[in-house]
Protein backbone atom coordinates (compact mmCIF):
# COMPACT_ATOMS: atom_id res chain seq x y z
CA UNK A 1 0.00 0.00 0.00
CA UNK A 2 1.47 3.35 -1.07
CA UNK A 3 0.43 6.85 -0.02
CA UNK A 4 0.52 9.87 -2.31
CA UNK A 5 -0.27 13.20 -0.63
CA UNK A 6 -0.33 15.89 -3.33
CA UNK A 7 -0.28 19.65 -2.85
CA UNK A 8 -0.62 22.19 -5.62
CA UNK A 9 2.49 24.16 -4.62
CA UNK A 10 5.19 22.99 -4.75
CA UNK A 11 4.72 20.25 -7.35
CA UNK A 12 6.86 17.19 -6.67
CA UNK A 13 8.42 15.76 -9.85
CA UNK A 14 6.39 12.84 -11.10
CA UNK A 15 9.53 10.81 -11.74
CA UNK A 16 10.49 10.99 -8.06
CA UNK A 17 7.02 9.94 -6.94
CA UNK A 18 6.84 7.06 -9.39
CA UNK A 19 10.31 5.87 -8.43
CA UNK A 20 9.12 5.56 -4.86
CA UNK A 21 5.86 3.76 -5.53
CA UNK A 22 6.34 2.09 -8.90
CA UNK A 23 8.09 -1.05 -7.68
CA UNK A 24 5.68 -1.86 -4.81
CA UNK A 25 2.65 -1.15 -6.99
CA UNK A 26 3.91 -3.50 -9.67
CA UNK A 27 3.58 -6.28 -7.11
CA UNK A 28 -0.05 -5.57 -6.30
CA UNK A 29 -0.14 -2.80 -3.72
CA UNK A 30 -2.84 -0.17 -3.37
CA UNK A 31 -2.43 3.55 -4.09
CA UNK A 32 -4.18 5.81 -1.58
CA UNK A 33 -4.49 9.53 -2.28
CA UNK A 34 -4.70 11.98 0.61
CA UNK A 35 -4.80 15.76 0.33
CA UNK A 36 -2.35 17.77 2.41
CA UNK A 37 -3.31 21.16 3.73
CA UNK A 38 -1.29 24.01 2.23
CA UNK A 39 -2.05 27.54 3.38
CA UNK A 40 0.22 29.00 0.66
CA UNK A 41 1.53 31.67 3.03
CA UNK A 42 -1.86 32.42 4.58
CA UNK A 43 -2.75 31.72 8.21
CA UNK A 44 -6.35 30.95 7.20
CA UNK A 45 -7.05 27.21 6.89
CA UNK A 46 -8.26 26.04 3.50
CA UNK A 47 -11.72 24.48 3.75
CA UNK A 48 -13.08 21.70 1.60
CA UNK A 49 -15.03 24.04 -0.70
CA UNK A 50 -11.89 26.08 -1.40
CA UNK A 51 -10.01 22.86 -2.23
CA UNK A 52 -12.39 21.92 -5.04
CA UNK A 53 -10.65 24.25 -7.49
CA UNK A 54 -7.00 23.29 -6.82
CA UNK A 55 -7.84 19.60 -6.38
CA UNK A 56 -9.20 19.11 -9.90
CA UNK A 57 -5.89 19.68 -11.77
CA UNK A 58 -4.06 17.49 -9.25
CA UNK A 59 -6.40 14.58 -9.91
CA UNK A 60 -6.20 15.31 -13.63
CA UNK A 61 -2.41 14.98 -13.35
CA UNK A 62 -2.88 11.57 -11.73
CA UNK A 63 -4.99 10.48 -14.67
CA UNK A 64 -2.39 11.81 -17.11
CA UNK A 65 0.18 9.66 -15.31
CA UNK A 66 -2.27 6.74 -15.62
CA UNK A 67 -2.43 6.39 -11.84
CA UNK A 68 -5.77 4.97 -10.75
CA UNK A 69 -6.01 5.43 -6.99
CA UNK A 70 -7.78 2.68 -5.06
CA UNK A 71 -8.88 5.01 -2.28
CA UNK A 72 -9.12 8.76 -1.79
CA UNK A 73 -11.09 11.77 -3.12
CA UNK A 74 -13.83 10.80 -5.60
CA UNK A 75 -13.36 7.12 -4.68
CA UNK A 76 -13.88 6.87 -0.92
CA UNK A 77 -12.84 3.96 1.26
CA UNK A 78 -12.10 2.92 4.82
CA UNK A 79 -9.14 5.22 5.54
CA UNK A 80 -10.91 8.58 5.14
CA UNK A 81 -11.36 11.42 5.64
CA UNK A 82 -8.68 12.34 3.11
CA UNK A 83 -8.27 16.04 3.85
CA UNK A 84 -5.81 16.88 6.61
CA UNK A 85 -8.13 19.71 7.65
CA UNK A 86 -10.62 17.01 8.72
CA UNK A 87 -8.10 14.99 10.76
CA UNK A 88 -7.07 17.45 13.49
CA UNK A 89 -8.33 15.20 16.30
CA UNK A 90 -5.97 12.46 15.11
CA UNK A 91 -2.97 14.81 15.11
CA UNK A 92 -3.77 16.23 18.55
CA UNK A 93 -4.07 12.74 20.00
CA UNK A 94 -0.72 11.74 18.49
CA UNK A 95 0.96 14.84 19.93
CA UNK A 96 -0.49 14.16 23.38
CA UNK A 97 0.77 10.58 23.24
CA UNK A 98 4.27 11.75 22.33
CA UNK A 99 4.17 14.31 25.15
CA UNK A 100 3.23 11.61 27.65
CA UNK A 101 6.10 9.43 26.38
CA UNK A 102 8.61 12.27 26.68
CA UNK A 103 9.48 12.21 22.98
CA UNK A 104 8.35 15.79 22.38
CA UNK A 105 8.17 18.87 24.59
CA UNK A 106 6.48 22.25 24.84
CA UNK A 107 8.93 25.00 23.94
CA UNK A 108 8.21 28.41 25.45
CA UNK A 109 11.11 30.28 23.85
CA UNK A 110 10.06 33.64 22.44
CA UNK A 111 11.08 34.67 18.91
CA UNK A 112 13.46 37.19 20.49
CA UNK A 113 15.11 34.54 22.63
CA UNK A 114 15.53 32.24 19.65
CA UNK A 115 17.00 35.02 17.53
CA UNK A 116 19.47 35.96 20.29
CA UNK A 117 20.56 32.33 20.66
CA UNK A 118 20.91 31.99 16.89
CA UNK A 119 23.07 35.13 16.71
CA UNK A 120 25.29 33.80 19.50
CA UNK A 121 25.77 30.50 17.66
CA UNK A 122 26.61 32.32 14.44
CA UNK A 123 29.15 34.48 16.28
CA UNK A 124 30.81 31.32 17.60
CA UNK A 125 30.55 29.73 14.12
CA UNK A 126 28.73 26.66 15.42
CA UNK A 127 25.45 25.13 14.17
CA UNK A 128 22.35 26.57 15.81
CA UNK A 129 20.39 23.73 17.38
CA UNK A 130 17.96 25.71 19.52
CA UNK A 131 18.14 26.32 23.26
CA UNK A 132 16.26 23.39 24.88
CA UNK A 133 15.74 25.65 27.89
CA UNK A 134 12.17 24.43 28.18
CA UNK A 135 13.43 20.91 28.88
CA UNK A 136 14.79 22.25 32.16
CA UNK A 137 11.30 23.23 33.37
CA UNK A 138 9.60 20.94 35.87
CA UNK A 139 6.12 19.59 35.00
CA UNK A 140 4.40 21.95 37.43
CA UNK A 141 5.95 25.00 35.79
CA UNK A 142 5.02 23.74 32.32
CA UNK A 143 1.40 23.24 33.37
CA UNK A 144 1.35 26.69 34.97
CA UNK A 145 2.67 28.29 31.78
CA UNK A 146 0.03 26.49 29.72
CA UNK A 147 -2.74 27.49 32.13
CA UNK A 148 -1.76 31.17 31.99
CA UNK A 149 -1.78 31.07 28.21
CA UNK A 150 1.94 31.53 27.61
CA UNK A 151 2.67 30.94 23.89
CA UNK A 152 4.46 27.71 23.01
CA UNK A 153 5.09 25.24 20.22
CA UNK A 154 5.63 21.49 20.50
CA UNK A 155 9.05 20.26 19.38
CA UNK A 156 10.33 16.76 18.70
CA UNK A 157 13.32 15.96 20.92
CA UNK A 158 15.98 14.72 18.52
CA UNK A 159 18.20 11.97 20.03
CA UNK A 160 21.48 13.74 19.32
CA UNK A 161 23.69 10.84 20.32
CA UNK A 162 22.57 8.82 17.29
CA UNK A 163 22.82 8.75 13.52
CA UNK A 164 19.81 8.53 11.24
CA UNK A 165 20.23 5.98 8.45
CA UNK A 166 17.71 5.12 5.74
CA UNK A 167 17.82 3.06 2.56
CA UNK A 168 16.24 5.39 0.01
CA UNK A 169 14.70 3.84 -3.10
CA UNK A 170 16.24 6.54 -5.29
CA UNK A 171 19.38 7.74 -3.51
CA UNK A 172 20.42 4.53 -1.80
CA UNK A 173 21.90 4.64 1.71
CA UNK A 174 21.50 8.08 3.28
CA UNK A 175 22.89 8.99 6.71
CA UNK A 176 22.58 12.07 8.92
CA UNK A 177 24.35 12.97 12.15
CA UNK A 178 21.47 13.61 14.55
CA UNK A 179 23.80 15.72 16.67
CA UNK A 180 23.52 18.41 14.00
CA UNK A 181 19.72 18.38 13.72
CA UNK A 182 17.70 21.00 15.63
CA UNK A 183 14.48 19.96 17.35
CA UNK A 184 11.76 20.49 14.71
CA UNK A 185 8.40 22.00 15.55
CA UNK A 186 5.61 19.46 15.03
CA UNK A 187 2.64 21.38 16.45
CA UNK A 188 1.75 25.04 16.82
CA UNK A 189 0.47 26.48 20.07
CA UNK A 190 -3.11 26.44 18.75
CA UNK A 191 -2.87 22.67 18.31
CA UNK A 192 -2.59 22.66 14.52
CA UNK A 193 0.06 20.30 13.14
CA UNK A 194 2.90 21.12 10.81
CA UNK A 195 2.87 19.31 7.48
CA UNK A 196 5.73 16.89 8.18
CA UNK A 197 4.10 15.75 11.43
CA UNK A 198 0.64 15.37 9.91
CA UNK A 199 1.87 13.24 7.03
CA UNK A 200 3.77 10.89 9.34
CA UNK A 201 0.69 10.48 11.55
CA UNK A 202 -1.42 9.81 8.46
CA UNK A 203 0.98 7.15 7.20
CA UNK A 204 1.04 5.42 10.58
CA UNK A 205 -2.74 5.56 11.00
CA UNK A 206 -3.29 4.13 7.52
CA UNK A 207 -0.69 1.39 7.90
CA UNK A 208 1.60 2.63 5.13
CA UNK A 209 5.13 1.22 5.14
CA UNK A 210 7.89 3.53 6.35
Amino acid sequence: MTSFAPVLLPVRPATCTLAGCGQPCSTGCSLVTTVARSYCGSTTPIDNETWKGPLAPILDAFRWLELDWDEGPEVGGELGPYFQSQRDDLYRAAAERLLSEGRVYRCFDTPEEIQAARAEAEAREVPFLGTRRSLELDPETVEAYVAEGRPFVVRFQVPRDQSVVIEDAVRGRVEWDAGLIPDPVIQRGDGSPLYNFATVVDDAACGFPT
